[in-house]
């Protein structure tokens, strides 16, 4: 749990046990919540470590699958509080071999105590910081993990860049909560509605506050989409460890004894009615407690959001000048059947002064950029998105022709290109989409008219390898599919 008042003084101390020790180290840090400061501080941790739940070993299975990266891992656990998530992963047979270095992170001195005493493993440390200053090198951590703690971030997007910071190119995070079923049955509800009136506007997970995290530009532009899981599940409990878990909250702990001795009352009344209780051993006053375990997580992306941003935000213009030789036109004009004479009319030639052709412009103003600074697909970088959104589609056009500033052959003209606007979408869904709309405005040279402009509206995707060939046939055309005007295949005709 994030929690306790962190020093800002650069200090180190050990904590010993019979087996092993573990550094912890101060570090700078943030604010930490008054609340969270006070409830979790000095002597409130061991009842906390004692009457909070552990997790489920279904959800750790499953966080287990979330890392891309091989094992060994290296591990950071942010809000480590006493060591209960941190237990529990190497306890876990899919974790046990699987953790290479664990670095716990945790504000409060008091949780820091007790998670010494209880995590002995030699592969674990833990240092004090915060959600934004883990004191964790850059690109170290495969994996970040948050146990019922994230709630308590006081900045999401200062958050977003730590996490972002400190974890490798395909790295992950998950936030994992437990929490009291209030649709498990009638006293768990009634317990929720009797402790949650004392919350004092602390940042509860309950609240959602927390997914604001998702919309910050922090996070967009490092990571993808979260994902998230829920499991339902009960654990066996008593009318002591209701009480206490209940007591156990960081507002609960804060509270004048007057108020805690109230609370105790009502509590024991709910329990004493046990509406929709489920006995596992009455004699023994055993009970299921119903839970739910809600994992939430997200991997890192490799759109290289400030890359694009910047892109988006730069110069992008380019002048070029042509004249449209008659010569030039001629070569595109053999290529058209409507000029070509195949069509029962004499070859036609373009004359200078006379207008010139719709489209005929598409024939002149190229870049004549070297081949190595083009991109894959043979265009131009400067009117293209930076990687990696290499794919790119025809998403429409229009132009537009003016007759006061007509164009014609012979004359000189200048091309003006630039980018009047750039629209990302599908970014918060998992489908990133760049939309480029290129406008290109074509004037005769010593004229003020525009003769024609032109709209390109271009949509750039990640790349994402090769194509697979298309069903049912080689990805490579077959030659017999040429033939001759008479109708003979070309593959049998003699090689010239």
């Amino acid at each position: 749990m994030i929690t306790g008042l962190v020093s800002l003084r650069a200090q180190r101390f050990a904590f010993a046990s019979s087996t092993f020790s573990t550094r912890l180290t101060r570090t700078m840090t943030t604010d930490v919540h008054a609340i969270a400061q006070t409830g979790f501080g000095t002597g409130t941790n061991e009842q906390y470590d004692r009457v909070r739940p552990s997790y489920p070993t279904e959800s750790l299975s499953y966080i287990r699958q979330i890392p891309k990266s091989t094992a060994p891992l290296n591990i950071v656990e942010i809000g480590a509080g006493t060591g209960i998530f941190t237990r529990a992963l190497l306890a876990h047979p899919e974790w046990a071999t699987s953790i290479g270095t664990l670095r716990a992170v945790e504000p409060s001195d008091g949780m820091c105590g007790v998670w010494t005493k209880t995590v002995k493993d030699s592969r674990t440390t833990i240092v004090q910081g915060t959600f934004d200053n883990t004191g964790v090198e850059d690109g170290w951590a495969d994996l970040i993990i948050i146990a019922q703690a994230f709630h308590w971030c006081p900045d999401y997007g200062k958050a977003s860049s730590e996490f972002a910071r400190i974890l490798k190119k395909d790295g992950a995070v998950a936030f994992i909560w437990n929490l009291e079923d209030r649709d498990g049955g009638g006293w768990p509800a009634q317990i929720r509605d009797c402790i949650e009136v004392y919350e004092d506007g602390t940042p509860q997970f309950r609240l959602d506050l927390w997914r604001q995290t998702f919309s910050t530009p922090e996070y967009t532009s490092s990571f993808h989409p979260q994902e998230e899981k829920v499991w339902a599940y009960h654990i066996s409990t008593s009318d002591q460890i209701v009480t206490d878990r209940a007591q156990s909250k960081s507002y609960m702990t804060v509270l004048p004894s007057d108020d805690k001795a109230k609370v105790a009352e009502d509590i024991k009344v709910i329990l004493q009615r046990g509406d929709g209780r489920i006995w596992i051993n009455k004699e023994e006053g055993t009970y299921q407690y119903p839970y739910k375990t809600y994992l939430v997580f997200f991997s890192t992306s490799s759109l290289n959001l400030p890359a694009l941003d910047a892109w988006i935000a730069s110069l992008k213009l380019l002048v070029l000048t042509d004249t449209f030789h008659s010569t030039h036109l001629s070569d595109l004009y053999i290529t058209l059947p409507t000029r070509d004479g195949t069509r029962g009319r004499p070859p036609s030639s373009p004359v200078e002064g006379t207008p010139l052709g719709y489209g005929h412009h598409l024939a002149f103003f190229h870049p004549r950029n070297p081949e190595a600074l083009l991109r894959t697909d043979g265009t131009d970088a400067d009117f293209c998105p930076p990687e990696p959104f290499t794919r790119r589609m025809w998403a429409g056009g229009t132009m537009t022709w003016n007759k006061d500033g007509e164009l014609k052959v012979g004359e000189k003209a200048i091309a003006v290109s630039t980018v009047a606007k750039v629209e990302k979408k599908g970014f918060e869904v998992g489908k990133p989409m760049v939309f480029v709309n290129q406008r290109i405005q074509v004037t005769l040279e010593g004229r003020n008219e525009h003769g024609m402009v032109e709209e390109r509206v271009q949509v750039f995707v990640a790349s994402g390898g090769k194509r697979a060939p298309r069903q049912g046939g080689s990805s490579t055309p077959s030659i017999t599919a040429y033939l001759l005007a008479d109708g003979s295949d070309i593959s049998k005709c003699p090689k010239v």
